[in-house]
């Protein structure tokens, strides 16, 4: 079963699998069991098991979904030989405010957890992981996995490197927060789901930043860059290479319009995802490269004119649910860009050749 295949199924009560079932996908129930009472699996199936109300691999090693029976009460206990916790299969449980994770647990995603979250209770002889401050923490505490801190303002731990995918996502009251100097790589989606944070400040010590960071992110205006950091520079709301050839990113949710500066060469995976507000993209004339997703979910953008310049669009849903993109006019010869219409809903309808 493909992931999030049954995704805010919210009213699912019972799930009946067969015998022939071999592979669940570890997303597939993301944020949709809430209401569900009972699950009928095939004895003779040979790769997952029920056990006390809770679908696992047959090694026991991980979890798929479990019944709200299995969550009476605000404390859920992830059973000892777990070792994987599958994405999204507490989220909609919001009268859990309390987990205790086992010792077996060696792959945590923050998306396991509900929004109401308050406690994680890590064994003290886990030998990945450990809980500090509402963080949680490589036993080096050099990688944050889950901060789900519900005051306004946050510190992260100094001395963290790397944050992890949805990292702050249940973060619900924040604000403000201050992110460690040693921080060097923020992982894709690290900033997501944050919505009242406007202001993003990072350090000089940052090597590794992708649009995906801030990818349904829908609250940052701004964002700044220690300006000895030597591989990023920020303007406008824009993360850039430190020469000014590439955009990472564009965050600012506020803006209506942009218009990228003569200079820069490529348009980075995602550098535009999400900013829904933007009615106006000015590409440069010195622009040769729009990678995958660049567009992606820019709803209000009715048009965008491709220049000449622009060698290489072979990349997957650059204007994927872009829903009011009606114009793509490029000033070049027919079809001498591959990958059209680049996953705009109107198809090559929507796609002029100038030329």
């Amino acid at each position: 079963m493909y992931g999030f295949l049954f995704q805010g199924a919210t009213n699912l009560t019972k799930i009946s699998l067969p015998k022939s079932l071999e592979t669940i996908d570890n997303n597939c129930f993301y944020d949709a069991t809430s209401s569900l009472e009972s699950i009928n699996l095939s004895t003779t199936n040979q790769h997952f098991l029920v056990e006390n109300g809770i679908l696992l691999s047959k090694d026991r090693t991980q979890i798929y979904v479990v019944t709200k029976q299995t969550v009476n009460g605000n404390t859920f206990t992830v059973p000892n030989g777990i070792k994987y916790i599958g994405s999204g299969v507490l989220m909609p449980f919001l009268n859990i405010t309390k987990v205790i994770l086992p010792e077996s647990v060696n792959e945590i995603n923050a998306e396991f957890f509900p929004w109401t979250i308050e406690e994680i209770e890590i064994s003290q002889n886990n030998p990945n992981y450990l809980s500090v401050n509402q963080q949680i923490l490589s036993k080096d505490k050099k990688i944050l996995y889950f901060c789900y801190s519900k005051a306004q303002t946050i510190t992260l731990e100094e001395g963290i490197e790397q944050l992890k995918g949805a990292a702050v996502e249940k973060c619900n009251n924040v604000n403000t927060i201050h992110f460690p100097t040693t921080l060097k790589r923020l992982e894709s989606q690290s900033l997501k789901g944050i919505y009242h944070v406007k202001n993003i400040k990072l350090g000089k010590n940052v090597e590794v930043i992708t649009g995906d960071v801030f990818q349904y992110n829908f609250g940052i205006q701004n964002i700044e860059i220690d300006s000895e950091n030597p591989n990023y520079m920020t303007e406008n709301g824009a993360v850039y290479t430190k020469d000014k050839t590439k955009i990472i990113a564009f965050v600012n949710n506020e803006a209506t319009s942009f218009q990228i500066p003569e200079g820069v060469t490529e348009i980075k995976f995602c550098a535009f995802s999400c900013r829904e507000k933007l009615t106006s993209i000015g590409l440069p004339s010195t622009l040769k490269i729009i990678e995958s997703a660049a567009f992606h979910k820019c709803s209000s953008l009715p048009k965008i004119d491709i220049p000449n310049s622009v060698e290489n669009m072979d990349g997957w849903g650059i204007f994927d649910e872009c829903s009011n993109l009606t114009e793509i006019n490029i000033d070049k010869k027919p079809n001498s860009l591959a990958g059209s219409p680049w996953g705009c809903i109107y198809g090559n309808r929507a796609v002029k050749w100038l030329r």
